[in-house]
């Protein structure tokens, strides 16, 4: 555990006895399977993750396997203090359109309870969007997420909602309500 550095993201492979220390509960399972987040020393005893959404992101490019991608849609929304409760996490990239559910094991024993409190932290539905012509022009950067501005978001949400996505329609409703709110 000595090399795994508190606050990072790593597949399976690449930690040393990673079923011992997650059975210990010494690292924290995220929604991907054979991904861990090695939390912190007080999120450890707390069982919580004190940030979710920089563990989901780095978790995220670790399951597509690649760097581009970035939050959009209602995450772009949240990280540009549009609204103020992220409905789930969206993830726009161009690989993959999924949504990924919360698979949680019975709570009839300690470690079943403490994994459904370390999953309680992560903002669901997780889904991700497949875009054409990806491009990380017009994303923002703060701290290890990229998402992207209101200009891109809107651009996203109007083709995603041409392709039948449900969730762009929504937010380029959320959007029109707010352009009408500042004028």
């Amino acid at each position: 555990m000595n090399d795994l550095i508190p606050g990072n993201v790593y597949r399976n492979k690449d930690i040393p006895n990673a079923n011992k220390l997650y059975q210990e509960l010494k690292i924290f399972p995220t929604p991907f399977k054979g991904i861990y987040y090695v939390p912190y020393e007080s999120e450890r005893s707390g069982r919580y993750i004190s940030d979710p959404h920089p563990v989901l992101f780095r978790a995220a490019q670790l399951y597509l396997r690649t760097d581009d991608c970035y939050f959009g849609l209602y995450s772009a929304l949240y990280y540009n203090r549009v609204i103020w409760n992220a409905v789930g996490v969206d993830i726009v990239n161009a690989r993959l359109s999924r949504k990924v559910d919360r698979k949680l094991p019975s709570k009839k024993y300690w470690r079943g309870q403490a994994i459904n409190s370390i999953m309680a932290g992560y903002p669901f539905p997780l889904r991700f969007h497949k875009v054409m012509n990806f491009t990380l022009k017009g994303t923002a950067k703060k701290g290890a997420v990229i998402f992207s501005d209101i200009k891109k978001t809107r651009t996203d949400a109007a083709y995603l909602c041409r392709k039948g996505d449900k969730t762009g329609c929504e937010v380029l409703k959320v959007l029109g309500k707010k352009s009408i709110e500042r004028h």
